[in-house]
């Protein structure tokens, strides 16, 4: 007669108690490492052979940043999801699967511990891409200054190293370009400034155009920005001929405004004191009145100089005063008395 294995001696009980370890294990298990649901929200979509887009000399734009996920839900156990970080989940969108309404289905993985991540749901499905035509479009380069230059200076000229700008993109974005400005800042300068300089379009309202697909040929530039001492230049006149018999001039001579305020570099203004109009302007022969004249200084700035407001016109007002000279007998009583 043989003998049963001591291995089954108890067996029913044996199973009992392995059944109830196990499921003791899964209770402790659950209980300490639950499956548990972590978001990672903003995550980018890279696009995958866009190429194909490209290589037919069209271009791209994404619509209203479908490439960027808002949340990627993600459901594991936690002491799994507790090692998972933003970087280790990717997002792809292939152009090679994209529909003819310009939607390209979007996939989403992880990196690290894919095996032991039960579920990952992203909040987008799809990248949505509008296909154009490429364009190009060639831009005069215009300049912009922010603050305030030092006291008793003004900004001269600007110089820049190059003065237009290519702009290249889908046709849409680079039509809205009306403008490519380069700004530097001047707040405080008391002296000439050279630097490079950020290029930003503006659409025809002012507003900033930014595209993601539009490239330009230049993304700086270098200018130089003159910055001009200033000096206080008195208006300086004398006459020609001689007032009208029995008139004369009365010495009541007057110019408005009396002086101007005039820029240019240190040396230029060094043996400036006034400026000068010369006689032939004031002709006063034959007068028998007061001589108003306007004139325009422009012509007789000093050399290497400029009107230091922007807003003056030039233009000074000159007043020579011209009186009934005194009769000969008033002037023999005179000299009696």
């Amino acid at each position: 007669m043989k003998t049963r294995p001591k291995i089954l001696n108890n067996i029913g009980l044996k199973l009992f108690s392995f059944a109830f370890a196990f499921i003791l294990w899964l209770l402790v298990t659950n209980y300490n490492d639950p499956v548990i649901e972590t978001r990672i929200y903003d995550v980018p979509v890279q696009l995958l052979h866009t190429d194909l887009i490209l290589g037919s000399n069209r271009l791209y734009s994404v619509v209203d940043n479908t490439d960027v996920i808002s949340m990627v839900s993600i459901s594991g156990s936690r002491s799994v999801l507790d090692l998972i970080r933003t970087e280790d989940v990717t997002a792809t969108a292939d152009v090679a699967n994209m529909t003819e309404d310009g939607l390209v289905p979007i996939t989403v993985s992880v990196n690290k511990f894919s095996a032991s991540v039960d579920s990952v749901r992203s909040s987008s499905s799809y990248v949505e891409l509008l296909i154009e035509d490429s364009d190009t479009r060639v831009l005069p380069l215009e300049t912009d200054t922010v603050g305030t230059v030092g006291d008793d200076y003004v900004l001269g000229s600007i110089r820049l190293e190059q003065n237009q700008v290519r702009v290249t993109g889908p046709a849409s974005q680079v039509s809205s370009v009306a403008r490519a400005v380069a700004s530097v800042v001047v707040t405080g300068a008391t002296e000439n400034i050279t630097t490079y300089s950020d290029i930003v379009l503006y659409d025809a309202d002012g507003n900033e155009v930014s595209g993601t697909n539009m490239t330009m040929n230049i993304y700086s530039v270098r200018l130089t920005v003159e910055v001009l001492p200033v000096k206080e230049a008195e208006i300086r006149f004398t006459t020609q001929g001689v007032p009208g018999t029995g008139f004369m001039l009365t010495g009541q001579n007057t110019a408005e405004p009396a002086s101007v305020r005039i820029a240019g570099t240190a040396s230029a203004l060094k043996n400036v004191s006034g400026i000068e109009i010369p006689a032939s302007e004031l002709n006063v022969t034959g007068l028998r009145q007061s001589l108003v004249k306007t004139v325009n200084l422009s012509t007789y700035l000093p050399e290497g100089t400029s009107f230091a407001d922007e807003r003056f016109d030039g233009k000074v007002t000159i007043r020579i005063g011209i009186g009934p000279a005194p009769e000969e007998s008033e002037a023999e009583d005179e000299d009696a008395e």
